[in-house]
């Protein structure tokens, strides 16, 4: 049995060739940093534990996948893959997710929209899921980690809990 939480990554600075002429090193703002804490404390009370962490290698989600790893994690290094930049490879995270399996009961993604949802709705065989900035989507494969095998647990915006 594997529990696998899909974040998408908190609120970014606005894109702006100017400033990032590589949109991959577009931060996170303050009070997107400040935001997503507070919601990832509130997720670890509620006894979210996230063993391993791989997240794009994006600044604005490494920076989440950080936080994540802080308040939900055991504050260990992040796995960088490639397959979760935008337009992510399905199949190589589902690759990275069973590699876990017997070893880990929570591993974490950290993504890009529209890429959450559409792993999490694969997961789970379709559907239309709304994983808004900074929110998490946790699947839970009880034998077999394929797609359509997962179930979805839950869907946790920030705006549910007052973040």
């Amino acid at each position: 049995m594997l529990t696998v939480h899909i974040f998408r990554h908190a609120w970014a600075e606005e894109a702006d060739a100017n400033r990032w002429p590589d949109d991959g090193l577009r931060p996170l703002t303050p009070r997107g940093r400040s935001r997503f804490r507070k919601f990832a404390e509130k997720i670890a009370a509620r006894s979210i534990r996230c063993e391993r962490i791989a997240t794009s290698p994006l600044v604005r989600c490494v920076q989440t996948a950080e936080i994540v790893s802080e308040m939900c994690g055991n504050g260990k290094g992040l796995d960088l893959l490639k397959a979760l930049r935008p337009d992510s490879d399905f199949e190589e995270i589902l690759a990275w997710i069973r590699k876990w399996d017997g070893r880990f009961r929570e591993v974490a993604l950290v993504g890009h929209a529209p890429d959450t949802a559409r792993i999490a709705a694969w997961f789970i065989g379709g559907g239309n899921l709304d994983c808004p900035k900074g929110g998490v989507a946790t699947v839970l494969f009880e034998r077999n980690i394929e797609p359509g095998r997962g179930v979805l647990l839950g869907l946790i915006k920030p705006s549910f809990l007052k973040c």
